[in-house]
C-alpha cells in the first residue's frame, strides 16, 4: 500500500535536491570562480538520484494496474477466544499500534488489515529485512460470538502486483512465509486464552 502522500514527498525531495544541485554550483562558480563543469555535475547527480527514487514508485503504480504474475499465497487459521469479538478486535489492533504501513478497517464482526507497501518493497528489495517487512499483505479476521467468547477465522493473502521472471518466483516464496507468519502473529495474541482448529 503506497501512501497518498508518497508522490508529494518524492516531488518535494527531488525539487530540493535539484535546487541544491544546481544553485550551489552556480553560487560557487560566481563567488569562487569554479569551472562551469560543476553545474553539469550537479544536474547529472540530480537526474541519477531522482531516477533511483522515482523508478520503484512508478513500478509499484504499474504493478497495481497489471494482472498478477503469480497466484496469491493464502493461509487460514481458526481459533477460539475467551473474549467477545469486540475485545478480540481491540487486542489485534493493539498488536499493530505504532506501525506506519498498516490500515485497519472494522465492520461489524469483520476486520480487514492491510499491511506493507509495494513501493517500499521495490525500493528496498525482497532480500533485505526492510523489503520483507514491507511486503504488502491483506489479513481478514471474521469473528462469531460463541458461548465461551468468540470463534475467529483468520485469513491472510499477499497483495503483490506484477513481477517478472526469477524475482517473481523468489518473491512468492518469501510471500508464502510472510503470509503464514502474519496469521501466526495474529493468532499468538490469543495464545493464553484460545484453542486452535
Amino acid at each position: 500500500m503506497t501512501s497518498k502522500r508518497t508522490p508529494v514527498k518524492m516531488i518535494a525531495f527531488v525539487l530540493i535536491l535539484a535546487l541544491g544541485a544546481m544553485v550551489l554550483p552556480i553560487v560557487l562558480t560566481v563567488t569562487q570562480g569554479l569551472p562551469p563543469i560543476w553545474l553539469i555535475l550537479g544536474i547529472m547527480i540530480t537526474v541519477i538520484v531522482s531516477s533511483v527514487l522515482i523508478f520503484p514508485y512508478m513500478a509499484s503504480k504499474k504493478s497495481a494496474r497489471m494482472p498478477r504474475s503469480y497466484p496469491p499465497k493464502v493461509y487460514e487459521l481458526r481459533i477460539e477466544s475467551a473474549e467477545p469479538p469486540a475485545a478480540a478486535f481491540d487486542r489485534i489492533e493493539k498488536l499493530y499500534t505504532g506501525r506506519r504501513d498498516v490500515s485497519i478497517h472494522r465492520h461489524n464482526e469483520e476486520m480487514i488489515i492491510s499491511l506493507g507497501s509495494d513501493y517500499r518493497l521495490r525500493m528496498h528489495g525482497v532480500f533485505s529485512s526492510s523489503g520483507r517487512d514491507a511486503l504488502p499483505l491483506t489479513a481478514t479476521v471474521r469473528a462469531a460470538t460463541t458461548d465461551r467468547g468468540s470463534r475467529l477465522e483468520i485469513s491472510c493473502s499477499d497483495d503483490l502486483g506484477w513481477f517478472v521472471g526469477k524475482q517473481g518466483e523468489q518473491l512468492t516464496q518469501v510471500a508464502e512465509l510472510k503470509v503464514r507468519e502474519t496469521v501466526q502473529e495474529i493468532a499468538n495474541t490469543f495464545e493464553n486464552n484460545s484453542t486452535r482448529s
